[in-house]
């Protein structure tokens, strides 16, 4: 088996391909890596010889497992276990160090900078295969999982969409099929089966539209009964007024393509649901391990540091119940409260010899969310919903009286001084009955009882 064209080498999730890359050089240690592997047609094998190139290589590669030797020019193979973690696509692969001898200390440092195994070279030819073979197919499977779950929040999000269109599409052909009472009806009745389904998918915003459509009815006609300024020259119409109503039902029609866990994220590690509690769990299983260390100790050595043992004990304890605390809705992160997460995030427990960091990046980024529950990205999902409202809105034919409705609907995340959403309007830009309509949603959104981010 020779050195590849990179131009034709792909990851192949379907075929289980093997992608080995050695990092070494050593051009006799890649001509002895590839001959033991060169029997095996379903591991492809690329030797580079430059420590500088080794990130260009993995990018080009993409291997399903690094075979990195720990002396070169250049860069030592620890930094280079150091630069593969900080990079993206090379974050989760796999990564064998290849060392000369063994070194317990050495080794150590490997496994705490993020390495997966550690080999003296040069190995038996069956230990060096069964080692590509187990820590690959590991990297395929994830790779697998990963693209499963893409793969259905792709689907879903389609149909989702495909589902808002043939809605839209059904109102469309009703209301050019005829303009009559009994067509009112009924796209009265769908408009709010639409927001049924809307307000279904979170049991904290439940009612929440029809609540704003009755409040933004009281608001317009207090406007009409007015007789002072600045609303003394304002008379809405009962075209005006119908306008109104259905704009504020479907005012947040676009949500129905957020994810339920966004809408219904009552803590910052929500997703299915609370991670905080299989946090709680590792931090239990880091409490045995080091418990059943400690006894091992004791029975090696005669030796017993009980104290030392219950402060890292009592140490853990106070990591997690801070960590609750950072979980809570009604918590402020402060700068130490994020530096603090990062150390606990930096802290590392042995498990089947293999290091293990106590939180994972994910759950770092969650917990140090500075104020509220919502990542920008979830919180940008979110603010989606008034954009795509919009779109879905303006792909009605309103008749002439009711033209204005996908304006008005989707105008009420604007604000007075242009840095709302989604079109940034700014004073008189901003018509009345969207106005009506923010001040309705606002006011139900801040005395409703049970919206997840208020205390609990």
């Amino acid at each position: 088996m020779n050195d590849l064209d990179l131009s034709n080498s792909r990851i192949s999730l379907t075929d289980h391909t093997i992608n080995v890359l050695l990092v070494d050089d050593q051009k006799l240690i890649g001509t002895s890596v590839g001959k033991m592997l060169e029997t095996e047609k379903d591991i492809e094998f690329c030797h580079c010889l430059d420590a500088r190139r080794a990130i260009h290589m993995v990018n080009k590669f993409q291997p399903t497992v690094i075979l990195q030797d720990l002396v070169m020019p250049h860069f030592d193979g620890l930094t280079l276990v150091r630069l593969y973690r900080m990079n993206a696509l090379a974050r989760h692969i796999p990564l064998i160090v290849l060392s000369g001898k063994e070194d317990a200390k050495i080794k150590a440092q490997a496994f705490s900078l993020g390495a997966n195994d550690y080999i003296v070279k040069l190995p038996d030819k069956l230990e060096l295969i069964a080692r590509v073979r187990y820590h690959s197919q590991s990297y395929i499977s994830r790779l697998q999982r990963d693209e499963a779950f893409r793969k259905a929040q792709i689907e879903t999000e389609k149909r989702e969409r495909e589902a808002a269109a043939r809605n839209a599409e059904k109102i469309k052909s009703e209301m050019l099929a005829r303009e009559t009472k009994g067509q009112k009806q009924f796209i009265d009745a769908f408009i709010k089966s639409i927001v049924t389904a809307i307000d279904e998918k979170s049991p904290y915003t439940g009612g929440h539209v029809k609540r704003v459509v009755n409040i933004a009815i009281m608001i317009a006609a207090a406007i009409n009964k007015c007789q002072e300024a600045p609303f003394d020259h304002i008379q809405f119409s009962d075209d005006e007024l119908e306008e109104i109503r259905l704009a504020a039902w479907m005012h947040d029609v676009g949500k129905i393509t957020i994810p339920e866990y966004i809408i219904n994220k009552a803590t910052r590690l929500e997703a299915i649901g609370d991670r905080i509690h299989l946090i709680e769990t590792r931090f239990k299983l880091i409490e045995k391990c080091w418990a059943l260390a400690h006894e091992k100790s004791k029975n090696d050595n005669n030796l017993t540091d009980n104290d030392c043992l219950n402060q890292k004990i009592a140490e853990l304890h106070d990591d997690i119940a801070f960590l609750k605390l950072c979980n809570l809705p009604d918590r402020f992160i402060t700068e130490q409260d994020a530096i603090r997460i990062r150390k606990i995030s930096e802290k590392t427990f042995d498990l089947d010899g293999i290091r293990h960091s106590f939180l994972s990046e994910d759950e770092v980024h969650n917990l140090s969310i500075q104020k509220g529950t919502l990542s920008m990205s979830e919180r940008k999902t979110i603010q989606n919903h008034a954009e795509l409202t919009l779109k879905l809105l303006n792909k009605l034919p309103f008749p002439n009286h009711l033209s204005r409705v996908p304006e008005i609907a989707s105008g009420h995340h604007e604000t007075l001084d242009g840095k709302g959403y989604p079109q940034g309007l700014a004073g008189n830009q901003i018509p009345i009955q969207t106005r009506i309509i923010t001040i309705a949603d606002i006011f139900e959104a801040l005395t409703a009882r049970d919206r997840p981010y208020k205390n609990q």
